[in-house]
């Protein structure tokens, strides 16, 4: 009986955040998208898209003409396994918005993500958008939207 107990506790445990929110991940969103840099004009916009049933990937020009679009379907469980990606990784508690602190060329993208689970929203931007510098957590949230939006 005392296992059960503690198994039910860990259990739930796991589904808190540390602000103590639950999350049942009913409604998972998320929106990824980096623009400018010194890239070729077709690559001017690059974005990524989950849901609960849908997932994208899109490459633009500056003027939105799409270069390069794909989409396919995503499920309850891999939007489920996204959001308890990004809950664990931190991202309600994270800065809203990280510069590095390096010096730049001027023409380095900027990025957005944008993050709504169970009605509770986030967006974090990157300005600007320099991979190498992205914290840990943040970069294992863009690593799950991105593999996920370009699943084939």
């Amino acid at each position: 009986m005392r296992m059960l107990i503690v198994a039910t506790v860990i259990l739930a445990l796991g589904c808190l955040t540390p602000s103590g929110m639950r999350f049942e991940y009913r409604s998972v969103y998320v929106k990824y998208t980096i623009v400018g840099g010194p890239v070729m004009p077709e690559q001017f916009t690059t974005e990524y898209f989950v849901n609960n049933t849908y997932v994208s990937y899109m490459r633009a020009y500056p003027n939105g003409t799409a270069s390069k679009f794909r989409e396919g379907s995503a499920n309850m469980d891999d939007a489920r396994a996204l959001g308890e990606t990004i809950v664990s990784a931190g991202v309600f508690g994270m800065s809203s918005e990280y510069r590095p602190k390096v010096a730049l060329s001027g023409d380095e993208p900027n990025a957005v993500l944008f993050v709504s689970i169970d009605g509770r929203n986030k967006t974090v931007a990157l300005r600007p958008y320099i991979e190498e510098f992205v914290p840990g957590n943040l970069q294992r949230i863009i690593f799950g939207v991105k593999n996920l939006a370009m699943r084939p």
